[in-house]
């Protein structure tokens, strides 16, 4: 998948427990200003791994089939 930035899995986490987290939690969340939280953000979007119905909305995780293999390992028959 590559490389997360510092702190992602906490916000991976709270999404997990939760079901989805305001944004203006972030920070606070990952103990770092706005503008950092914003690209760990961006960035988990970026491997499409976070979703939104809009720009103000909370996040929520997203399973992009791709990830399925990595994320949860067995669930899904190797092709052969």
């Amino acid at each position: 998948m590559g490389a997360l930035l510092p702190k992602s899995e906490l916000v991976l986490e709270a999404i997990l427990y939760r079901g989805n987290l305001p944004r203006n939690e972030v920070p606070n969340l990952l103990g770092v200003g706005e503008r950092q939280a914003r690209r760990v953000v961006a960035a988990l979007f970026g491997k499409d791994v976070l979703t939104s119905t809009s720009p103000r909305a909370p996040l929520s995780l997203a399973f992009p089939a791709r990830l399925a293999p990595r994320w949860m390992p067995g669930l899904f028959p190797e092709k052969e």
